[in-house]
């Protein structure tokens, strides 16, 4: 007995095409949803190591009253020289492969890289005028809110006159507020320019607003970054984007850096840097060498 229905051999050619073409649409959406969980994942655990580099190097600070220079970001991880401040000791900093000095700080090769496992870019102002990786540097607990002091002191603007206490006329007392040099004395001309893409300055050390030093991750294309084994990467995907080339490291210091919105386009717009840009008075303060008064 024959069934009312036929049944179906298996499916046409058309009705093939149209499925594969369904699947393909999935499978171009699950890419598109884990790569961008993947990407907000690395970002969110860049975040946490800029934070934690950042703590790490307030105790310095507080330790050592001066911030640290870079490292060496060409020296590859394990081998010698690798993760030091360069020079050691500090003064007027190399920067060229500058690269967060992890041993200097206390922290391990993995506490510096960020979540694409490249060294994350370290630039700090040093050498004049007014140099923050000097002994002293960043002591600002001679400087005083009514002071009158005319000009800080010294070729690198310190808040403490180094006479002081072999002569006592230089110190800076409640009752000698002439000796007694404001804040705004000691952080003007100090610290990097900070832009955004469009050129606005959103720190100035002409203000005395100037940034301590920049921390910088360079992202998804990982341009300009320097890899474990001290190798200095072009960009993977979208291009270094032409405000993001002021960042890539292998470079002198710069007269400023940027931090911008996200633009993941592959274009000269392009800008996917995660940058953290502490001013100097907040490294200060927060290593207990903040102003006060006498």
């Amino acid at each position: 007995m024959s069934s009312a229905f036929p049944l179906n051999k298996g499916f046409s050619l058309v009705e093939l095409a149209v499925a594969l073409v369904i699947i393909a649409l999935v499978l171009v959406l699950f890419i598109g949803a884990s790569s961008g969980f993947i990407s907000s994942k690395r970002n969110e655990a860049t975040a946490l190591k800029l934070k934690a580099i950042e703590n790490a190097i307030a105790l310095f600070v507080a330790q050592n009253k001066r911030l640290p220079c870079p490292a060496d970001g060409t020296i590859p991880a394990g081998t010698f020289g690798s993760g030091v401040e360069s020079p050691p000791g500090g003064g007027v900093c190399n920067q060229l492969s500058g690269v967060v000095p992890a041993l200097t700080l206390g922290m391990s090769e993995a506490d510096v890289l960020d979540g694409w496992n490249n060294r994350i870019t370290y630039r700090v102002s040093s050498g004049a005028p007014g140099s923050l990786t000097i002994n002293n540097g960043m002591d600002m607990s001679w400087c005083d809110p009514a002071g009158t002091a005319v000009a800080a002191v010294g070729a690198n603007s310190l808040c403490e006159n180094p006479a002081c206490p072999v002569t006592p006329s230089t110190c800076c007392k409640s009752d000698n507020l002439v000796a007694c040099v404001r804040p705004t004395l000691f952080l003007a001309g100090k610290g990097l320019q900070i832009q955004n893409a469009a050129g606005i300055v959103l720190m100035d050390p002409a203000l005395g607003q100037g940034a301590a030093y920049v921390l910088i991750s360079h992202g998804d294309n990982m341009g300009g970054a320097y890899s474990q084994n001290g190798v200095l990467l072009g960009s993977i995907g979208a291009q270094v984007g032409t405000q993001e080339a002021q960042n890539v490291n292998n470079t002198v210091l710069q007269a400023f850096y940027v931090d911008s919105n996200y633009v993941g386009s592959d274009t000269v717009n392009h800008f996917d840097d995660l940058v953290l840009r502490p001013s100097i008075i907040s490294v200060a303060s927060k290593a207990q060498l903040g102003p006060h008064a006498h």
